[in-house]
């Protein structure tokens, strides 16, 4: 990666993909929300308690939809990432 490339993603003359994103979060030896600007804000929940079924990973995609329906503006950014992730994980199944 150039000088160049790394200063366009840094005046925001460029945008950065995901994948990238991923990569550069891994060689510095921090999360990815490290990048985040500004933090993402805590997902609204409803009033109600969960239902009693509900397991973790249900618990950690409606709060995603929630914060999405929140900040709708997100959501590109989050399918962009995780069509990065199908493809590394598709790659690495071959």
């Amino acid at each position: 990666m150039t000088r160049a490339t790394i200063a366009s993603y840094e005046t925001g003359r460029r945008k950065i993909s995901a994948g990238t994103l991923i990569q550069l979060a891994h060689l510095c030896g921090k999360p990815l929300t490290f990048f985040a600007a500004p933090p993402l804000p805590a997902p609204v929940l409803s009033e109600s308690p969960p239902p009693a079924q509900t397991n973790p990973q249900q618990a950690a995609i409606q709060a995603i939809v929630t914060t999405l329906q929140a900040h709708p503006e997100f959501t590109p950014f989050v399918l962009e990432f995780l069509e990065t992730l199908v493809h590394e994980q598709v790659a690495g199944a071959v």
